[in-house]
Order: structure tokens, then sequence, then C-alpha cells
């Protein structure tokens, strides 16, 4: 075979492969306050060197050459990095650290480990699934309201063009793609949704068999409040998603925090599933708020 160039128009126009040197201007004095040391111009250059650069001393600065094939150098930070290796770690010294810290598990992760082991417990099978999910999924298909989410720019695949929202939608994924495991089927998952472009800690549960409605969800949703020793109150809800008259509202001091209800038939026939379907979406976050000590 022959190597050639391309020439490319648009905005990455140019001569392709560029086997050009990139360059790169470092601030000594910059460099020396990051590093912790004290180096004149032409030692920088000769720490540079030994890395494979070329380097030349400019008053207070250094011109550096990297070679084209360092694809790890994205930023002027690298090229420090490498100033830094140059010199040897060796030759740093030693000191301790100013600050002593010790690091623990967060609030919310303790609160997520808990409900994982308290929905074993009722006989449900954890999933794990995926953040990226589509619009459609999100909304479409299980007839939510439309609301903001975060785009991706330029996705891969139409089927993972957001972040999504709710998990719900996601379980009833995985319940499309295992249609043909024997039933009951019951699931959760603990995971992480972005709403407002903030991300938050949600719990979804949902069973499929041929005897599954309101009323068992409902046992099993009072059932998680109660372990997690929350008082709640249960209102009628009115989402679409749901069958109407069989499905609920979840407040904690006046606040909505999860609902829970029969699927619609509409929903399920729309993720080819043909069985009675009932889920329980919660969020954790909420719960949390001033309340975390308490489930812990």
């Amino acid at each position: 075979g022959i190597i050639e160039t391309i020439t490319l128009r648009g905005e990455e126009k140019g001569m392709y492969p560029n086997l050009r040197s990139k360059q790169w201007l470092l601030d000594v004095d910059r460099t020396n306050a990051r590093l912790g040391l004290d180096l004149e111009p032409l030692a920088m250059c000769q720490c540079l060197t030994r890395m494979g650069y070329s380097a030349e001393p400019k008053g207070r600065k250094v011109k550096v050459y990297s070679s084209p094939v360092r694809m790890d150098l994205i930023h002027t930070a690298d090229v420090v990095e490498d100033v830094a290796i140059g010199y040897g770690y060796e030759n740093f010294g030693h000191s301790s650290p100013r600050f002593n810290t010790v690091g623990g598990e967060r609030k919310m992760e303790r609160v997520a480990d808990l409900v994982r082991q308290m929905m074993v417990g009722f006989g449900y099978w954890e999933v794990t699934t995926l953040t990226l999910s589509s619009t459609d999924e999100q909304f479409s298909r299980v007839n939510f309201p439309t609301q903001e989410v975060v785009e991706v720019l330029n996705p891969v695949s139409e089927d993972h063009n957001c972040l999504r929202v709710h998990l719900i939608p996601s379980l009833l994924a995985v319940l499309r793609r295992s249609k043909h495991r024997d039933l009951p089927q019951r699931i959760f998952e603990v995971g992480d949704v972005v709403v407002d472009a903030k991300r938050r800690k949600h719990m979804a549960i949902m069973a499929i068999h041929a005897k599954a409605g309101f009323t068992e969800m409902k046992s099993l949703a009072e059932g998680v409040m109660k372990e997690l020793g929350i008082q709640c109150s249960l209102q009628a809800g009115d989402l679409e998603m749901f069958i109407p008259g069989r499905c609920a509202v979840i407040k904690v001091n006046g606040k909505e925090v999860g609902h829970f209800g029969e699927l619609h038939p509409q929903v399920i026939t729309g993720h080819e599933l043909g069985y009675p379907t009932i889920a329980f979406e919660l969020d954790l976050q909420d719960l949390m708020s001033g309340r975390g000590e308490k489930i812990i």
C-alpha cells in the first residue's frame, strides 16, 4: 500500500495527517508556581528535552515543540506535567499534607444501599440500565408529559439522544426484552436520573403477571415507606400512563415524592407485553431532604 495525504474542506480544512510539530508556550513563573519549583528557563528546557521535546527559552517563557504523534497532549497542563516528570518526582522532596481528610460514603449512597437490600427482601430482582435514553422512550411510549431534558449532541443512535428523567421507561424496556421468560417477573432499579440538569437518585419497581393489580403495588409502596420510617399520605393520581382510577401519588409533608399504579393497556401493548403490569417510582432525593439521618 501507499500512504498518502488528503485535503479536507469545511471547518476542519487542511492537509491530513498533519505531521507538523505542535507548538506550546509555557510561562516559566506560572509553571514554577504550579509545581512548587524554582527553575530557570534553561533548566526547564532541559527537563522538557529529557521528555522528547524541543524547547528554547524566550525571556521568562519557554517555546516548546512536541511530536505530532503525541495525541495525549491536549492542554498546556499536560506539558507542565512532563516538566515535572523530566525534573524527577524523586527530587521534589518530602513534606506532610497540610490538611487531614477522611473519606466516607455519601448519605445518599447509604440510603440507596439500604433500599436495595430492602427490595431484595421483598422478593424483587435488581437490574441496572443506562442513564442514556430517548425522548420517545421517556415520554411518548409511556404517555408521560413532555419536559425539558439534557440532550446528547450528535447522538450515535436515536435510542440514546438524551439523559433519562424517569426510571419506569427503562424497566419497561427490560421487561420487553425478557418477555420470553417465565412469569411472574418482579424487578427494581435504584439509579440516577437527570432533572433540571441536576442528577437525582430514584427508585423504580415493576411487576408483571396475570394477577398484577393496584392493590399489590399499594401494599408494596406502603411497606417501603414504613420500612424507611417515613410518614406519608396517598392521594388519587391522574397520570395518563396508568389506568384511570388505579393510580396514586405519595406525598411527604405535602410534597409529591412518588407515584404508583396499574399501567394503561396502551402502554403495555406499546412495549409488546401481554399481561397486567404495575409500577412504582420514588424520588429518594426528596426523601433525603431533611430526613436523611432518620432514614439511615
